[in-house]
């Protein structure tokens, strides 16, 4: 198993802002987490995502830097852990691979992201693409089975 953490990049100052953005900062490219290598690939976003397109064109950017990173590794199935942004990443590596591609959602996308002009749209386009979605509640899955073009399997 080998696990890539996209993260943004960001100011020490700016991880105050988030309580779950702390060490975001000085994450280093790739480490080892219990023998399991984590690479992480940097992206381009500002707060509160006034530009979804700059951030959706950072994330697509990394495909060649993650294969090159993993060299002649190929997983059998990639899981996105939070859609919005880096949906876009695990939906390209899976094409270019040939690979199904599972989504996981906890709230924030179905929640926030739904409601952010931008990024809607490529929130529900992932939502569409996944091979499945996961939801953390019983209510989310409702939302995303309510979507114009729902998941084609949902959890």
């Amino acid at each position: 198993m080998k696990v890539v953490n996209p993260l943004p990049r960001m100011p020490r100052y700016a991880e105050a802002r988030r309580s779950t953005m702390m060490g975001v900062a000085k994450a280093p490219k790739r480490w080892l987490h219990n023998e399991t290598d984590i690479l992480v690939p940097r992206f381009f976003a500002l707060p509160d995502h006034p530009y979804p397109r700059l951030t959706v064109s950072s994330v697509r950017r990394k495909v060649a830097w993650v294969e090159k990173q993993l060299g002649n590794w190929r997983p059998e199935i990639i899981l996105c852990h939070t859609l919005w942004p880096v949906a876009n990443l695990a939906q390209r590596l899976a094409t270019r691979w040939s690979v199904p591609w599972v989504g996981v959602v906890h709230g924030y996308d179905l929640d926030v992201g739904l409601g952010l002009k931008g990024v809607e749209s490529n929130i529900s386009a992932s939502v569409a693409s996944c091979d499945l979605l996961v939801c953390a509640t019983d209510r989310l899955a409702t939302i995303a089975g309510g979507l114009p073009s729902p998941p084609k399997r949902l959890a």
